[in-house]
Protein backbone atom coordinates (compact mmCIF):
# COMPACT_ATOMS: atom_id res chain seq x y z
CA UNK A 1 0.00 0.00 0.00
CA UNK A 2 1.84 3.13 -1.36
CA UNK A 3 0.12 5.62 0.74
CA UNK A 4 -0.94 3.32 3.84
CA UNK A 5 -4.18 1.53 4.74
CA UNK A 6 -7.49 3.64 4.24
CA UNK A 7 -9.70 4.12 7.43
CA UNK A 8 -12.56 2.74 6.32
CA UNK A 9 -13.13 0.56 3.32
CA UNK A 10 -16.82 1.08 1.82
CA UNK A 11 -17.51 -2.06 0.54
CA UNK A 12 -21.38 -3.62 -1.41
CA UNK A 13 -22.07 -7.58 0.01
CA UNK A 14 -20.57 -9.21 -3.12
CA UNK A 15 -18.84 -12.70 -1.87
CA UNK A 16 -15.50 -11.24 -3.12
CA UNK A 17 -15.14 -8.46 -0.67
CA UNK A 18 -16.68 -10.58 2.22
CA UNK A 19 -14.64 -13.29 2.67
CA UNK A 20 -12.23 -14.88 5.26
CA UNK A 21 -9.34 -13.66 3.19
CA UNK A 22 -10.21 -9.96 2.99
CA UNK A 23 -11.65 -9.88 6.70
CA UNK A 24 -8.24 -11.08 7.54
CA UNK A 25 -6.25 -8.10 5.45
CA UNK A 26 -8.66 -5.69 7.07
CA UNK A 27 -8.64 -6.67 10.50
CA UNK A 28 -4.34 -6.69 10.33
CA UNK A 29 -4.36 -3.26 8.94
CA UNK A 30 -7.00 -2.16 11.24
CA UNK A 31 -9.48 -0.93 8.04
CA UNK A 32 -12.75 -0.88 9.19
CA UNK A 33 -15.25 -2.53 6.93
CA UNK A 34 -18.65 -0.50 5.72
CA UNK A 35 -20.74 -2.98 4.06
CA UNK A 36 -23.88 -1.35 2.13
CA UNK A 37 -27.32 -1.90 3.02
CA UNK A 38 -28.62 -5.26 0.97
CA UNK A 39 -30.82 -4.36 -1.32
CA UNK A 40 -29.93 -0.09 -1.56
CA UNK A 41 -28.19 0.54 -4.48
CA UNK A 42 -28.17 3.95 -4.00
CA UNK A 43 -25.99 3.65 -1.06
CA UNK A 44 -22.89 2.95 -3.02
CA UNK A 45 -23.94 5.81 -5.91
CA UNK A 46 -20.81 7.30 -5.77
CA UNK A 47 -19.28 4.31 -6.34
CA UNK A 48 -21.27 3.02 -8.85
CA UNK A 49 -20.68 6.30 -10.95
CA UNK A 50 -17.45 6.02 -10.69
CA UNK A 51 -17.50 2.63 -12.19
CA UNK A 52 -19.54 3.74 -14.61
CA UNK A 53 -17.29 6.89 -15.61
CA UNK A 54 -14.21 4.61 -15.98
CA UNK A 55 -15.98 1.46 -17.59
CA UNK A 56 -18.08 2.80 -20.59
CA UNK A 57 -15.26 4.63 -21.97
CA UNK A 58 -12.92 2.12 -22.02
CA UNK A 59 -15.75 -0.36 -23.24
CA UNK A 60 -15.84 2.37 -25.96
CA UNK A 61 -12.31 1.82 -26.87
CA UNK A 62 -12.30 -2.01 -26.81
CA UNK A 63 -15.11 -2.43 -29.42
CA UNK A 64 -13.09 0.75 -31.20
CA UNK A 65 -10.16 -0.80 -31.62
CA UNK A 66 -11.10 -4.64 -31.69
CA UNK A 67 -8.39 -5.57 -29.05
CA UNK A 68 -8.78 -6.81 -25.91
CA UNK A 69 -5.09 -8.46 -24.74
CA UNK A 70 -4.93 -7.73 -21.23
CA UNK A 71 -1.60 -5.74 -21.73
CA UNK A 72 -3.17 -2.68 -24.07
CA UNK A 73 -6.58 -2.67 -21.53
CA UNK A 74 -4.61 -2.53 -18.74
CA UNK A 75 -2.62 0.70 -20.20
CA UNK A 76 -6.03 2.31 -21.57
CA UNK A 77 -7.38 1.90 -18.08
CA UNK A 78 -4.57 3.40 -16.35
CA UNK A 79 -4.35 6.55 -18.94
CA UNK A 80 -8.47 6.77 -18.25
CA UNK A 81 -7.75 6.64 -14.52
CA UNK A 82 -5.37 9.44 -14.54
CA UNK A 83 -7.18 11.69 -16.99
CA UNK A 84 -10.59 11.11 -14.69
CA UNK A 85 -8.18 11.77 -11.39
CA UNK A 86 -6.93 15.02 -12.82
CA UNK A 87 -10.41 16.37 -14.04
CA UNK A 88 -12.15 19.21 -12.21
CA UNK A 89 -15.02 18.03 -9.83
CA UNK A 90 -18.06 20.61 -8.76
CA UNK A 91 -18.21 17.76 -5.74
CA UNK A 92 -14.66 18.84 -5.20
CA UNK A 93 -15.58 22.62 -5.60
CA UNK A 94 -13.57 23.00 -8.93
CA UNK A 95 -10.37 20.57 -7.48
CA UNK A 96 -9.34 17.78 -8.99
CA UNK A 97 -9.06 14.62 -7.09
CA UNK A 98 -5.49 14.04 -7.10
CA UNK A 99 -5.06 17.50 -5.71
CA UNK A 100 -7.24 17.06 -2.76
CA UNK A 101 -5.73 13.50 -2.29
CA UNK A 102 -1.71 14.45 -2.15
CA UNK A 103 -2.68 17.34 0.07
CA UNK A 104 -4.64 15.02 2.62
CA UNK A 105 -1.94 12.80 3.30
CA UNK A 106 -0.42 13.79 6.07
CA UNK A 107 -3.57 13.17 7.65
CA UNK A 108 -3.18 9.45 7.10
CA UNK A 109 -0.62 9.39 9.26
CA UNK A 110 -2.94 10.39 12.12
CA UNK A 111 -4.32 7.10 11.97
CA UNK A 112 -1.46 5.05 13.81
CA UNK A 113 -2.40 1.65 14.79
CA UNK A 114 -2.94 2.66 18.44
CA UNK A 115 -5.48 5.29 17.04
CA UNK A 116 -6.99 2.26 14.91
CA UNK A 117 -7.81 0.21 17.87
CA UNK A 118 -9.26 3.12 20.06
CA UNK A 119 -11.42 3.69 16.94
CA UNK A 120 -12.47 0.08 16.54
CA UNK A 121 -13.18 -0.35 20.18
CA UNK A 122 -15.45 2.93 20.41
CA UNK A 123 -17.68 1.81 16.67
CA UNK A 124 -17.97 -1.85 18.75
CA UNK A 125 -19.59 -0.03 22.30
CA UNK A 126 -21.65 2.09 19.71
CA UNK A 127 -22.47 -0.80 17.81
CA UNK A 128 -22.63 -2.93 21.46
CA UNK A 129 -25.41 -0.23 22.78
CA UNK A 130 -27.48 0.27 19.49
CA UNK A 131 -28.00 -3.71 19.84
CA UNK A 132 -29.31 -3.31 23.48
CA UNK A 133 -31.50 -0.53 22.87
CA UNK A 134 -33.42 -1.42 19.84
CA UNK A 135 -33.96 -4.87 20.77
CA UNK A 136 -32.12 -6.60 17.53
CA UNK A 137 -32.55 -9.48 16.63
CA UNK A 138 -31.87 -10.52 13.24
CA UNK A 139 -27.97 -10.44 11.52
CA UNK A 140 -29.41 -7.83 9.25
CA UNK A 141 -29.83 -5.33 12.31
CA UNK A 142 -27.02 -5.91 13.29
CA UNK A 143 -25.18 -5.45 10.56
CA UNK A 144 -27.51 -2.58 10.21
CA UNK A 145 -26.08 -1.52 13.45
CA UNK A 146 -22.73 -1.73 13.08
CA UNK A 147 -23.35 0.71 9.39
CA UNK A 148 -24.69 2.97 11.55
CA UNK A 149 -22.13 3.63 14.11
CA UNK A 150 -19.23 3.75 11.52
CA UNK A 151 -20.91 6.51 9.69
CA UNK A 152 -21.43 8.28 13.30
CA UNK A 153 -17.98 7.97 14.21
CA UNK A 154 -16.90 9.36 10.75
CA UNK A 155 -19.32 12.08 10.96
CA UNK A 156 -18.58 13.28 14.37
CA UNK A 157 -14.88 13.20 13.44
CA UNK A 158 -15.25 15.31 10.21
CA UNK A 159 -14.24 12.26 8.34
CA UNK A 160 -17.43 12.43 5.92
CA UNK A 161 -20.44 14.96 5.62
CA UNK A 162 -23.64 13.43 5.31
CA UNK A 163 -26.04 15.55 2.48
CA UNK A 164 -29.82 14.82 1.68
CA UNK A 165 -30.99 13.70 -1.49
CA UNK A 166 -34.19 13.94 -0.40
CA UNK A 167 -34.57 9.88 0.30
CA UNK A 168 -34.59 8.40 3.34
CA UNK A 169 -32.28 5.48 3.76
CA UNK A 170 -34.03 2.65 6.21
CA UNK A 171 -31.66 1.18 8.82
CA UNK A 172 -34.40 -0.80 10.99
CA UNK A 173 -36.99 -0.79 8.38
CA UNK A 174 -39.21 -2.82 10.65
CA UNK A 175 -39.29 -0.01 13.27
CA UNK A 176 -37.73 3.21 11.99
CA UNK A 177 -36.10 4.96 8.82
CA UNK A 178 -33.00 7.21 9.33
CA UNK A 179 -32.20 9.63 6.89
Amino acid sequence: MRHGPPLVLKRDNGSNLNQQAVEEVLARYRVIPLNSPPHYPPYNGGMECAVRELKAPLVEKILASGSTLQPQVQAWAEVLAHELNHRSRACLHGQVACRVFQDAKPALKAYTLRKRREIFEWINELTRTLVRVSAVHTQRQVATAKRLAVETWLQRNGVIAVTQNRKVLPIFPEKTAHN
